[in-house]
């Protein structure tokens, strides 16, 4: 009788190694599932950051371009009706009037 008691103990012990063994390597295997997706996380996370930075810098370059395509068309017009002003005292007069007010304006900012 004592035999038989010591064959199922032992068996008992041998299966419950067996289900730690089995549960540490699920454990291992979940481990290496969570490394696994923090590191794609991570790989993707730069990946997206690279990305805009090239469209922030893409579109810098464009909207500046743009910016100073502008000024130059302003400043152009504002050439154009300075030199009509010379010829027209009542533009001439109007231009003053409203450089002044502008000038109110960034006063009032400042």
């Amino acid at each position: 009788m004592e035999n038989t008691k010591g064959v199922g103990s032992s068996d008992a012990l041998e299966e419950s190694r067996k289900s730690s063994l089995r549960s540490r390597k699920l454990e291992k295997n979940a481990e290496k599932n969570e490394d696994i997706e923090k590191k794609q996380k991570e790989k993707n996370r730069l990946k997206v950051k690279a990305w805009r930075m090239r469209q922030k810098t893409e579109n810098s370059t464009k909207y500046s371009e743009i910016k100073k395509k502008d000024k130059e068309r302003k400043k152009e017009v504002r050439m154009k009706v300075k030199l009509m002003a010379n010829s027209d005292p009542e533009l001439k007069a109007s231009l003053r009037k409203k450089k002044a007010e502008e000038m109110k304006r960034y006063r009032q900012r400042v």
